[in-house]
């Protein structure tokens, strides 16, 4: 069920793509599809970086069938990443918001590597 990314477009602050949700499996917001919408940005992050926290998450309807999302670029420093996400069903109708979906790098800088 994570390979559930059809189509991903990637622009220079943001990100869009195509996932089709697998069946329902007693799932309102089936964790595949809510994990890669979410991070259809990555794109657009340093390597390094991986998921740390969502800061709010609104929640309008079910993810099924055909999703389409959306991921704006708010904040990028080299450690981390700030993000707004929404994603769509196939009518256009908003079924998730999350508000600062934030990514930070995963190793330490190599100013904490260094000290004793």
């Amino acid at each position: 069920p994570w390979n559930c990314m059809r189509r991903l477009w990637v622009g220079c602050e943001q990100a869009a793509a195509e996932l089709i949700a697998p069946a329902p499996a007693g799932y309102a917001l089936d964790p595949a599809v809510l994990d890669m919408g979410a991070g259809c940005g990555l794109a657009l992050t340093s390597p390094d970086q991986l998921p740390y926290s969502y800061g709010i998450i609104r929640i309008y309807g079910p993810l099924r069938g055909r999703v389409f999302c959306r991921a704006r670029l708010i904040e990028k420093t080299p450690r981390s990443s700030r993000f707004s996400v929404a994603l769509y069903d196939d009518e256009g109708r908003a079924s998730v918001e999350i508000d600062d979906y934030f990514l930070m790098a995963a190793k330490p800088s190599p100013a904490v590597e260094d000290s004793p």
